[in-house]
């Protein structure tokens, strides 16, 4: 069966998995406008930011915008792109006090960007499974389903470690304002967050569907089988033998 058969819609998700996942991966600083998480300081009463922190899976950066645009800048501070990295630095510039943001919990934050990494491993091995239900037939799919099983298992645990962060964030972004009067602090989900949860449900569909299309490939084949010897029965008895060269009267 072609390509784009019933058989390759569960090869088609795990592209998209790939996708989704290769986006989330190159967010700040590879990509410095895409984000997991947005944290940005706001003038109490202004809609104007003053400034912005783009958490990503690599890195951060740090956005002082001159505009009505979050990012409206062209030469944000940014880290170097390497697995883990220290987040609560960047998030100490947001405030205009002399206290240590994150104090309390940059510790931890700074421990859980390590397990970033997960996004691009997963991602890896979406793109091996991809690789394996396109070029594969029958028992090639469920091993494809199984990796893309592991796959979307790596991508529920990168996805937790987001949430978990985001909520790190959040929590101490609260205690922190209290401290600080007339600023307003808003954490917000970046792209890479909002498409990571996306990979989880394209990946969850990938792995029923290639698993599926196994069964189903080895059904078709069983009953083209069974029409192959249907129609050699009904030779027989209409009395031709298999040379052909007599026929019964």
């Amino acid at each position: 069966m072609g390509f784009l058969g019933f058989h390759h819609v569960g090869t088609f998700l795990l592209l998209v998995t790939v996708a989704l996942l290769t986006v989330t991966t190159i967010t700040a600083p590879v990509t410095t406008h895409l984000s997991i998480i947005d944290v940005t300081l706001y003038n109490n009463g202004s809609t104007q930011a003053q400034r912005t922190v783009t958490l990503g899976v690599l890195g951060n950066c740090l956005y002082s915008p001159s505009g009505s645009s979050t990012h409206d800048t062209t030469s944000p501070d940014c880290t170097k792109a390497h697995i883990g990295y220290n987040a609560s630095i960047p998030l100490t510039a947001l405030s205009p006090s002399d206290e240590p943001y994150g104090s309390i919990s940059g510790g931890s934050l700074n421990k859980l960007t390590y397990a970033l990494v997960l996004h691009p491993v997963a991602g890896a091995t979406m793109l091996v499974a991809f690789v394996i239900s396109a070029l594969s037939h029958r028992f090639g799919y469920l091993f494809a389903a199984f990796l893309a099983a592991f796959g979307t298992l790596l991508t529920v645990i990168a996805f937790a470690v987001d949430a978990i962060m985001y909520g790190i964030v959040r929590v101490h972004v609260a205690l922190h304002e209290e401290q600080v009067v007339g600023t307003v602090t808003k954490v917000t989900w970046g792209l890479g967050l909002k498409l990571a949860a996306s990979a989880i449900a394209t990946g969850v569909l990938a792995v029923v569907l290639t698993a599926f299309s196994c069964f189903a490939d080895r059904r078709r084949q069983k009953e083209q089988g069974k029409k192959s010897t249907g129609a050699g029965v009904v030779y027989h008895e209409l009395g031709v033998p298999v040379g052909g060269k007599y026929a019964a009267y």
